[in-house]
């Protein structure tokens, strides 16, 4: 029989893993969808892929009760909690993305997408290279350069 530690870090692998492995998925499915310029699908799926991985990261430190009751889907809180838990990061590279990608939560209740439209880029999704009405090929910047 196992004692509790032992079976809090258990559940706590177990969590992590499932977290990981979601948070790839979304990430992928995310990609995908910015090459295929799904807009706003591919916002909803990345803020899926970066608040799996942070929740993957907080495993061993926030139980997944707390997890559901006190960050729920709020990528700002589950953010600012991995950055107060990991003290000796700096996260100020990254919050402007975060701050971005957050917005796409209200994808789960379009009244306000219905309101405002949401159609506008989280990244840049233009393709390689473009030809124009002369039929030349003019050089663009590469794709996804700007997603996270």
């Amino acid at each position: 029989m196992m004692d509790s530690s032992a079976e809090k870090l258990l559940a706590a692998d177990s969590t992590r893993m499932h977290f990981a492995r979601l948070s790839m998925q979304y990430y992928v499915m995310g990609r995908a969808a910015a090459l295929h310029h799904q807009m706003p699908i591919l916002g909803n799926h990345l803020h899926h892929a970066v608040e799996f991985a942070l929740k993957a990261a907080l495993a061993y430190q926030v139980d997944i009760g707390a997890m559901k009751k006190k960050l729920s889907h709020h990528l700002p809180k589950i953010w600012d909690t991995f950055l107060a838990l990991n003290p000796n990061l700096d996260g100020t590279e990254h919050a402007g993305s975060i701050k971005r990608l957050h917005s796409f939560e209200e994808l789960r209740y379009p009244d306000s997408m219905v309101e405002k439209g949401r159609d506008d880029p989280v990244c840049d999704v233009s393709p390689r290279g473009r030809v124009d009405a002369g039929r030349k090929h003019v050089q663009s910047r590469p794709p996804l350069s700007t997603c996270p």
